[in-house]
C-alpha cells in the first residue's frame, strides 16, 4: 500500500485527562501527551485503524532548533517522553509556542476521511500560519470543498506538518455513572450523571473535594443544578431532564476554569402514541382505475404528545371500497410497521371499476384513518356495445335495435371524453356467410359514443351472424348473434350449377333456376319466363317458383351440333342463362363426302378416286365413334351378273375423327357392268349407304388367251385356211385386252409350208407377231401346205393351237 504524507493542521482542544508517564509523573508541567494521542487515535479509529506512525528518525538541525524554541516556552513540558518507535516532529510556528507541528502519513485515497475524522474528534483543522487569526481558514475550506482541488490540493503543499496545541492540565475529570442511557422524552434520567475529579498524575485516582464542576446540556434538555461542588470523594452529580424532542442528548461536565471535560450521551425515546395523521395526503384526489395510484402514497404518521415520530407501531391497511389491492402481492389487507420517522405507507392499486376507492388505516389504540381516491377511466383501449344490434325479421330491412358503441379503457370503464372513428362489418368472408350491411358503416364517436340509426341487415335465413365494430388502435367489439327469418327482395336468378355443359343433340334436359334475394334465400311463388335464344329446340314458356325458389323447365335441345341457349327471366329483377354445347348422337348413317370413281380404272386395280365417308347420327350430324370399321361390298344392278363384279382388295376402312377414308379399294368387273358400292357398319348391317352408279370400262391385266374361231380349219393346198384363226387376250373377268402382243408360229414337220400373214398383207412368215384389237382379238391369214399343218398362238407363255388340213383341188394331183 503506497502511503503519501498528507498535511493536516490539528488544533487540539484538550478533551481528556493527562497522560502520565512514569518518567515524568511528578512534573506538574507535564504535557498532556495522552490527550494528543487520544485525539490522533480517534482519527485513526474513524479511518478503520488505517493510520500508522512512522519510525523514529533523527531530527536535523532545523528541527532541533524548533524543538529548542518550543522547549523554551514556559508551557512546554520539561521532561516530555517520546517513545522511540514513534516519529514525531514538534516545531514551533513562530515565537508563539501555542502551535506545534506533528507529521504523520496516511493513505492518499483516505484523505477526505482523515479530515472528517479529525473534525468529528474535536480537532480543528487550519493552516499553519504565524497569525492565529487564520487558524480556522482551512476548516472552512474543507466544508465547502473548494473547486481548486479541495483540502487535499491545499494541504499537499505542506507535506511535513501536523499541528497541535501544547497545553498543560493538573486535574482530570472522569465519568463514573449515568452515561449511554435510553430515557423517555421530557423525563429525568434513570441514573443521574456522576463524575469524579482527581489529580492528573494520581494513578490511584483519589477524589478531590470542593472542586467546582459545571454541568452544561449541549443539545437541549435541562439539569436541576448547573454548578456543583465535588464531595469528599471527589464526586459530583445533578438531575438531568430530557427535552421534548426524541434524539441523542449530550451533557458536558467540565472542571470550572479548565479545559478538562467529559460528555455524557443519552438517547431520548418518544413518549406513548398520542395521535396519528395522514401526512401530506389531500382530499379530492383521483387516479386511473385499475392502475397503481401514482400520487402521494397512503401514509400514516404516529406521534407522541410532543410531536415525536414513533417507530415500531403496527398500522393495518385494508381496502374498504372500490376493490383494488395493496402492494404488488395484490393483498386486500396488509400490516406495516412504522419506520424511524413514525411513518407506515403502502402502494395502492385502485379497483378496476371507475368510482370511489377507499383505504382504511387502523391502529390498535389510535383508531382509524381513511384515504379516498376517485377512480377514473384510463386511456381508450377497446370498444364495447352499450346496445346490442337486433336484425329485423325480414332480410334487408332496417334493424329493429340499432347498435350503440362506446369507448372504454382496458377494464371496461367508459371513457366519456374520447373521440374515435368507428366502423362496422359482418364478421367472416362474405362468400361464406352471405351477410351484408347497408347504411352508414363509418361513424365518429363523440364523447366516447357512436350511435347507429339506419343500419339494415340482410343474411341467410336461420344463420347466426355477428357484427364487428372496429377503430384504429382500439380492440374491436363483437356483437351477440343476430339472424333473419324471412327472405328479402328478389335479387338474383341462379342457374343450376349441375346443368350439363355438353349434351347430345335432341336430348331433353331439366332446366332448373333458383330465385333468391341478395344473400341467397329462396323466393317462392314468382313467375319465371323461359325462352330459347340459340340452337333450336323448345321449352315451357313460364314456371312458378316453388317453396325452394326453384323453377324447372323441360328443354328439348336442337338437332344440330352447336351452342344451345335458354334464358330464364323474372320481369323487373333478373335473368339467368342456361347454355350447353350439343354433340352428335350415336352412329346412325353415313354421308359420302367423296364418291368413288371407276373411270380410268382397270378391272382388278384400285379405283382412281377412292371413296371418303362421314359417319353421322340420326340427324345427320357428323359423329366420331372410336375404331368403327366400315365394310364395302358390291351391289349389282339387275338380276344377272352377280359373279361378274367383285371387290378384291381394300374393302375395309377404320373411322378417324368421324371420317372413313378408303385408300386401296380395288374392284374387278365385267367391263360395262353397272354396280354400286354398299358401305356397311361392320356391327350393324342395317345401317348402310350406296354409292353412285359405277362401271368398269377398262379390262384388267391380261391373264389368258382363248381361241375364238378356226381351231380346225381346211383349205385347198396352198390356200388360206377357212375359217381363219382368231384368238382373244382377256383378263381374269374375260374382259378382252387390246394391244397385247400375240406371237403366231407354225409347228410340226411342215411348218415352213404353213406361214401366216395379216389380212392387209400378202407377206407370209413364221413366226409372226400381231397386237390384239379393241375387242382383244388377233386374227391372221394361215396358208395351208400340202399336208396337215399346226399353228400356235402364244401370249406371255399362254398358248393355244390350231389344226389345218389341206385337200387337193380339181386341177391338182398329190
Amino acid at each position: 500500500m503506497n502511503l503519501i504524507p498528507v498535511v493536516i493542521s490539528l488544533s487540539i482542544a484538550v478533551t481528556s485527562g493527562l497522560y502520565y508517564w512514569k518518567n515524568n509523573q511528578d512534573d506538574s508541567q507535564a504535557v498532556q501527551y495522552r490527550a494528543v494521542m487520544l485525539n490522533v487515535e480517534q482519527v485513526a479509529s474513524a479511518l478503520g485503524a488505517d493510520l500508522r506512525y512512522l519510525k523514529h528518525e533523527s531530527l536535523n538541525d532545523e528541527h532541533a532548533v524548533g524543538v529548542q524554541q518550543c522547549q523554551d516556552h514556559d508551557l512546554y513540558p520539561r521532561n516530555l517522553y517520546i517513545p522511540p518507535d514513534i516519529r514525531w516532529r514538534i516545531e514551533v510556528s513562530g515565537l508563539d509556542c501555542d502551535i506545534a507541528k506533528l507529521s504523520i502519513g496516511v493513505k492518499e485515497d483516505r484523505f477526505p476521511s482523515v479530515t472528517q475524522a479529525a473534525v468529528e474528534s474535536g480537532v480543528t483543522i487550519g493552516e499553519i500560519n504565524n497569525e492565529m487569526s487564520e487558524i480556522h481558514w482551512l476548516h472552512r475550506l474543507y466544508k465547502r470543498r473548494a473547486e481548486d482541488g479541495g483540502v487535499k490540493g491545499v494541504l499537499s503543499a505542506n507535506r511535513n506538518d501536523l499541528c497541535l496545541r501544547c497545553v498543560s492540565e493538573r486535574l482530570t475529570i472522569k465519568k463514573i455513572d449515568g452515561d449511554n442511557q435510553f430515557i423517555t422524552v421530557a423525563q429525568s434520567a434513570l441514573k443521574d450523571p456522576l463524575i469524579k475529579v482527581f489529580h492528573t498524575n494520581d494513578n490511584n485516582e483519589t477524589g478531590i473535594s470542593g472542586v467546582s464542576v459545571v454541568f452544561e446540556p449541549v443539545d437541549g434538555g435541562n439539569v436541576s443544578t448547573t454548578s456543583v461542588q465535588t464531595d469528599a470523594n471527589g464526586l459530583a452529580t445533578t438531575q438531568w431532564i430530557m427535552g421534548e424532542r426524541s434524539d441523542d442528548y449530550n451533557l458536558r461536565a467540565k472542571i470550572d476554569q479548565s479545559f478538562s471535560y467529559v460528555v455524557f450521551t443519552t438517547t431520548a425515546t418518544p413518549d406513548d402514541p398520542a395521535s396519528m395523521d395522514r401526512g401530506m395526503w389531500q382530499t379530492g384526489l383521483s387516479g386511473t382505475a385499475g392502475e397503481l395510484f401514482i400520487g402521494e402514497r397512503p401514509s400514516v404518521r404516529v406521534i407522541d404528545q410532543y410531536m415525536n415520530p414513533i417507530s415500531g407501531q403496527e398500522i393495518t391497511f385494508t381496502v374498504n371500497q372500490g376493490g383494488g389491492s395493496i402492494d404488488s402481492a395484490n393483498n386486500q389487507t396488509k400490516t406495516v410497521i412504522t419506520n424511524s420517522e413514525g411513518i407506515a405507507s403502502v402502494s395502492w392499486t385502485l379497483g378496476q371499476i371507475a368510482g370511489p376507492n377507499t383505504l382504511i388505516a387502523t391502529h390498535s389504540s389510535l383508531g382509524q384513518l381513511s384515504f379516498s381516491v376517485e377512480g377514473i377511466a384510463g386511456p381508450p383501449f377497446q370498444l364495447d356495445l352499450a346496445i346490442q344490434p337486433k336484425a329485423n325479421n325480414i332480410s334487408g330491412e332496417i334493424m329493429s335495435d340499432q347498435p350503440v358503441v362506446r369507448i372504454e379503457d382496458r377494464f371496461g370503464n367508459f371513457v366519456d371524453n374520447s373521440r374515435a372513428e368507428v366502423s362496422v362489418a359482418v364478421m367472416g368472408e362474405y362468400d361464406i356467410h352471405r351477410g351484408m350491411l347497408e347504411g352508414p358503416l363509418l361513424l365518429d364517436a363523440v364523447n366516447g359514443v357512436a350511435s347507429y340509426d339506419s343500419l339494415a341487415f340482410e343474411g341467410l335465413i336461420g344463420r347466426e351472424y355477428r357484427l364487428k365494430f372496429s377503430s384504429p388502435n382500439l380492440h374491436s367489439a363483437i356483437s351477440d348473434a343476430i339472424q333473419v327469418n324471412q327472405s328479402g327482395k328478389s335479387f338474383n336468378l341462379i342457374g343450376d350449377s349441375g346443368f350439363p355443359s355438353h349434351a347430345e343433340v335432341g336430348s331433353i334436359l331439366s332446366s332448373v333456376v333458383t330465385l333468391t334475394d341478395r344473400p341467397g334465400n329462396p323466393i317462392p311463388n314468382q313467375p319465371i319466363d323461359f325462352a330459347i335464344y340459340a340452337g333450336g329446340g323448345n321449352a315451357v314458356a313460364q314456371i312458378i317458383t316453388d317453396n325452394q325458389g326453384l323453377a324447372s323447365a323441360s328443354w328439348t335441345l336442337g338437332t344440330q351440333v352447336g351452342i344451345n341457349t335458354l334464358k330464364a327471366k323474372m320481369n323487373g329483377c333478373c335473368s339467368a342463362t342456361l347454355q350447353t354445347y350439343t354433340y352428335a348422337g350415336p352412329p346412325a348413317g353415313f354421308k359420302i363426302v367423296q364418291q368413288p370413281k371407276a373411270e380410268g380404272s382397270r378391272s382388278g386395280e384400285s379405283l382412281k378416286k377412292q371413296p371418303t365417308l362421314e359417319i353421322t347420327d340420326q340427324y345427320g350430324n357428323s359423329t366420331d365413334p372410336s375404331d368403327l370399321i366400315v365394310t364395302a361390298t358390291i351391289e349389282i344392278i339387275g338380276d344377272s351378273g352377280a359373279n361378274e363384279t367383285e371387290i378384291i382388295d381394300g374393302d375395309k376402312a377404320q373411322s378417324s375423327n368421324g371420317s372413313v377414308e378408303f385408300t386401296e379399294l380395288a374392284i374387278k368387273s365385267k367391263v360395262g357392268r353397272e354396280f354400286k358400292i354398299k358401305f356397311t357398319f361392320q356391327t350393324n348391317e342395317d345401317i348402310y349407304i350406296l354409292s353412285d352408279m359405277l362401271t368398269i370400262q377398262n379390262a384388267g391385266h391380261p391373264t389368258g388367251i382363248s381361241i375364238v374361231q378356226g381351231r380346225n380349219a381346211t383349205a385347198e393346198r396352198h390356200h388360206d385356211a377357212d375359217p381363219y384363226p382368231i384368238v382373244m387376250v382377256h383378263d381374269d373377268m374375260d374382259n378382252p385386252v387390246s394391244g397385247a402382243d400375240v406371237r403366231w408360229r407354225s409347228t410340226g414337220s411342215s411348218h415352213s409350208l404353213c406361214p401366216v400373214a395379216s389380212f392387209n398383207s400378202d407377206i407370209y412368215a413364221t413366226p409372226y407377231v400381231m397386237k390384239t384389237d379393241s375387242r382383244g382379238e388377233a386374227r391372221v391369214k394361215w396358208r395351208l401346205g400340202a399336208d396337215v399343218c399346226e399353228l400356235m398362238a402364244n401370249f406371255g407363255g399362254r398358248i393355244v393351237y390350231f389344226r389345218g388340213e389341206s385337200y387337193k383341188d380339181n386341177g391338182d394331183s398329190w
